[in-house]
């Protein structure tokens, strides 16, 4: 490597040129770092999205007598865990690959659209069952109004 940059540091050849300056793809520390801490950050927000996907599928199922009839809240647990280990899968072929830019951008877009989809998650489930929940109480046999 040493001999490279002395080579084309005092003689840039047609071959230095086609290089270019983000053509280098070798591992260096901070990129290994940096890849961990998002990988870690990304596992962490799969897990999280899991559990509360896992939960809020299983809920529909605890009041009905017939899992075929239970209402289906969302995509199932069992598609998005495959979707996950497909990221990672991903991740991983391209950080083998030594396809080192590529690989942290997909990795900071993934971590990023996952921050995003656990806010929609956390922010916006508490208003919707809030919503859900208020207001009109209807009787249940339509004569005495429940209060």
């Amino acid at each position: 490597m040493c001999q490279r940059v002395f080579h084309y540091g005092v003689w840039c050849d047609e071959a230095c040129l086609k290089k270019g300056s983000f053509q280098l793809n070798e591992w260096s520390k901070p990129e290994v770092l940096l890849l961990v801490v998002m990988f870690i950050f990304l596992a962490t927000m799969m897990v999280l999205v899991f559990v509360k996907n896992q939960n809020a599928y299983s809920k529909p199922v605890i009041y009905t007598d017939d899992f075929e009839t239970a209402p289906k809240e969302g995509v199932s647990p069992v598609v998005l865990g495959a979707g996950f280990f497909v990221v990672i899968v991903v991740i991983y072929l391209l950080a083998r690959s030594n396809f080192v830019n590529t690989t942290l951008v997909f990795t900071v877009v993934v971590c990023i659209l996952l921050f995003i989809f656990m806010l929609k998650l956390t922010l916006f489930e508490s208003r919707r069952r809030l919503v859900l929940n208020s207001g009109f109480r209807t009787p249940i046999n339509n004569e005495h109004p429940i209060d």
